[in-house]
């Protein structure tokens, strides 16, 4: 269990990073001194200091239970980065840390539970309904892109407008015969009652119109027209259903650990959905922890408000994330707010 609130790790990571000689791996190991293997392994090792010590902060304060002689992995840690640093402010900063992480601990190890926290700040609790409301509508929305080469996921940006990524149809985009073969599947997805997969219902795209799109170095986007208007149609076999709608776009500045939910069609699969936070952002791209995979391309990445805040664009395997084009970059491309008709 977590003996330090996600702010407190937060301190921690910044006050590690300023030990003397923190940039030797050396210097890095000696904070894991006292620590057993069962607990070290699970550290993964970038070479970059301040990479690697938010995974050392990660992994220590997590599942663990106390060591043989009654201390905890994390109250390790920080006495042997203070014992680097005896004497100096630093070391005072360390300490305070020491003493909320042992204050919690002896309420721990005297059979008192911990007092309930917000683990993740950014992450607040949802009313239920409304969230689960919105994220049916949301689901509804999104299809899977069958090229003839390959598939991806897309989404409705308007009554007939889907958006994925370029690179999902980057072979067939200015192939106009191909293009027209390729599919839209929506409500490609379990059933909750019958517990089956709906083969879903199908549209083609319409190969003769000219739409903004930019390439996966840059923002990685494509607007296809949707021959039909699947936006205005009822959603799913059910007679009487709803319509199915379509997501609008934001631009919005994103927040550290905030959630991300991803509508995906992972591996060509029936709909998914992931839910984890964000971990760092710039103005092209946003990146996050939520789970995804090949065929995830071009899926919508919702915030806690259920907002369309990015276009999921691809991994990182080196950096240990996934990552998305934010839509404040990409409605700012030429003519796509006139395409979406915002």
């Amino acid at each position: 269990m977590s003996l330090l609130t996600v702010s407190e790790q937060d301190k921690l990571k910044d006050l590690l990073v300023k030990l003397p000689n923190i940039a030797l791996p050396a210097v890095r190991q000696n904070l894991l001194s006292g620590l057993p293997e069962t607990i070290t392994l699970n550290i993964i090792s970038v070479g970059i200091p301040a990479i690697d010590v938010a995974a050392i902060v990660d992994t220590v304060d997590g599942e663990w239970a106390q060591l043989a002689d009654g201390t905890w992995p994390i109250t390790r840690v920080i006495e042997n980065a203070a014992r680097l640093v005896a004497g100096q402010r630093l070391a005072t900063d360390l300490r305070a840390l020491l003493d909320t992480a042992n204050s919690r601990a002896g309420l721990v190890s005297g059979s008192r539970e911990l007092p309930e926290a917000i683990i993740k700040e950014a992450m607040a609790l949802l009313d239920a309904e409304p969230f689960l409301t919105g994220m049916m509508a949301a689901i509804q929305t999104v299809c899977r892109v069958e090229t003839p080469d390959k598939t991806g996921t897309g989404f409705l940006v308007g009554p007939d407008l889907v958006i994925t990524n370029y690179h999902v149809v980057d072979t067939v985009i200015d192939r106009p015969e191909r293009l027209a073969q390729t599919v839209l599947r929506f409500d490609y997805r379990v059933d909750a009652q019958s517990r089956t997969v709906s083969d879903g219902k199908e549209y083609l795209v319409l190969a003769d119109e000219p739409l903004p799109r930019s390439p996966y170095e840059q923002l990685d986007f494509a607007l296809l027209r949707v021959k039909g208007r699947p936006g205005d149609d009822p959603a799913g076999d059910v007679a009487g259903s709803k319509l199915r709608g379509w997501l609008r776009p934001v631009a919005r500045t994103f927040r550290n650990q905030e959630l991300i939910v991803i509508i995906q069609h992972p591996s060509g699969k029936p709909l998914k959905l992931a839910f984890d936070g964000v971990h760092s952002f710039d103005e092209r791209r946003v990146r996050y922890l939520t789970n995804t995979e090949a065929g995830s391309s071009g899926s919508p990445c919702l915030n806690k408000e259920l907002e369309l805040v990015a276009l999921h664009h691809a991994g990182d395997k080196v950096g240990g994330y996934n990552q998305g084009v934010p839509f404040s970059a990409i409605l700012k491309s030429e003519g796509v707010a006139q395409a979406i008709g915002i």
